[in-house]
Parts: C-alpha cells; sequence; structure tokens
C-alpha cells in the first residue's frame, strides 16, 4: 500500500528541497553550498509503517496546490492508498497555474506561488522567475489590495474549505487520512476577536473531524497548535530542530521528530 502526502517545503523531499535552495543561493551568492542529506519526515514515516511512499511536497507552494495534487493522486490510485496526509501551509500563499507545463511533468509543474497578506501589505514571489512575470503579477496583487478585494478573513475561508473538501473526498471514498499544519498564523494580532467570530460562525468550522486533524483548530486564541508549535515544545529557544536562526525548517532531528509525532497519531486517530 502507498502513503501519499503533500505539503510544501516541510514535506518536499531532499531532492525537491535542493532544487529550490540552488536557485536561491545562486541568486544571493552565485555558488552552491551542498546541504546535509537527511531523510525527510515523509520518508521516515513511510518506513514506519512499511508503506511505498509517494511525496507530492513542492517547496513554497500554497494550499491550493497542496488541496489539488494529493485530491488528483487519490483518483488516480484509488484502491492503492494505505493512508493519505496533509501537511498544510500558511492561509496567504495564492497559486497560480502557468502556461508552461513542461512534457512528461505532473499537471502541477507550471504553478507559482504569490505570498498575499493584506494584514502586512506585502508579497512575496515563489518561482516567478521572469522579473516580466514579476512586475505583471504585482501590478494585478496590488489592485486587489488597494481595492480592498483581498482580505485576511477570505484567506482562512479559503483554506478551511480546502482543508473540508479534502476531509470529504477522503471519508467518501474510504481512504485512511491525517491533517496537520507546518506553520502559520497560529495567533491572531488584528484584531483577534475578528477572526475568531469569523471562524467560529463559519459552518465548515464545526464540521471539521477533530479525530483526523491534528492539531485542530490549529489556533492558539481558541486551543489548537501547528506542527512548529509541536517543534517549539521540545526545543523552545530553536536551536536543536531547526535548520538555522535564520531558517525555521526542521532540520534532521526536526523532521525526526514530526515522524513521530505523526506515527503516534496514525496509531492513535487513523
Amino acid at each position: 500500500m502507498k502513503l501519499v502526502v503533500s505539503g510544501d517545503s516541510w514535506t518536499a523531499s531532499q531532492s525537491e528541497t535542493k532544487r529550490g535552495w540552488r536557485v536561491a543561493l545562486r541568486k544571493a551568492n552565485g555558488h552552491y553550498e551542498e546541504e546535509e542529506e537527511y531523510p525527510r519526515w515523509p520518508d521516515l514515516l513511510a518506513e514506519m509503517l512499511g508503506m511505498e511512499l509517494i511525496n507530492l511536497g513542492r517547496i513554497s507552494r500554497g494550499n491550493e496546490y497542496i488541496y489539488n495534487s494529493i485530491v488528483d493522486k487519490l483518483c488516480k490510485e484509488k484502491k492503492n492508498v494505505g493512508l493519505a496526509i496533509v501537511m498544510w501551509s500558511e492561509h496567504s500563499r495564492w497559486d497560480f497555474s502557468g502556461s508552461n507545463i513542461r512534457p512528461h511533468k505532473d499537471i502541477h509543474s507550471g504553478i507559482r506561488t504569490l505570498h498575499i497578506d493584506p494584514t502586512i501589505g506585502t508579497m512575496v514571489f515563489k518561482g516567478w522567475k521572469s522579473e516580466e512575470m514579476r512586475e505583471a503579477a504585482s501590478q494585478v496583487v496590488n489592485t486587489l489590495l488597494d481595492k480592498n478585494m483581498v482580505s485576511t478573513e477570505h484567506n482562512y475561508q479559503k483554506s478551511h474549505r480546502w482543508y473540508h473538501a479534502f476531509q470529504n473526498h477522503c471519508e467518501a471514498n474510504d481512504i485512511p487520512y491525517l491533517q496537520c499544519s507546518a506553520f502559520g498564523s497560529s495567533q491572531f494580532n488584528d484584531p483577534p476577536h475578528k477572526i475568531v467570530k469569523m471562524l467560529l460562525d463559519h459552518p465548515i468550522f464545526h464540521d471539521m473531524n477533530k479525530k483526523t486533524f491534528y492539531g485542530w483548530p490549529l489556533y492558539h486564541d481558541i486551543g489548537g497548535f501547528t506542527i512548529s508549535d509541536k517543534l517549539d515544545d521540545v526545543d523552545p529557544m530553536r536551536i536543536k530542530m531547526r535548520v538555522s536562526e535564520d531558517d525555521m525548517h526542521p532540520n534532521k532531528e526536526g523532521h525526526a521528530h514530526i515522524a513521530e509525532l505523526l506515527y503516534d497519531q496514525i496509531e492513535r486517530r487513523v
């Protein structure tokens, strides 16, 4: 049976992560420094479960990509899936499909990601290699922000609908599954009561299966947590389980701890 996972850089394979760092480092200093080789949590978990791994995780991707990629794969594999796991990303990432899908690649290979956060008004472009493309996208996003056509509440609601849709797909097709969130806005700042009220009033919020969502309801203000929070529980200074002070991604020890956490939850919940 197969373990199918999707997520962002917290989930992506070693080879996928290295491709991403190569691009970033070339831009930063013109050369590439080899990073340490070690298995990511999906590799470790698949071995612990005795399953074949299908890892759809890609660096910098948003929740739309994560949902689309894993549901497409689950529809294709169907009876071969022993377990599906999603590790969601932050709400502010918007995924867009490009037209440069390469031959022999999956239909999601042309995805580009924008970070659109109305609370701070900034954007980070992921996968937009052309300056012309970045400028065009920037103009569109700035228009949306200027016209108040993008809101923090909308970003949260979109992600919650993907959580709910993934849950419904798995349950309708009798696929064992587990959801969690890598990191993100686990605390609210602008203003707390407004976001909390929106979440609590939304019908999807109360229809989520708490048993199969590790950390639900995700946000500290209402009793939830993310995987990053669980790393902080055992490494509050962020020096043992993170890549560096400037890079909060899990390191070798962090990935091993995540695999143990998820294995324990699978034994309890799935």
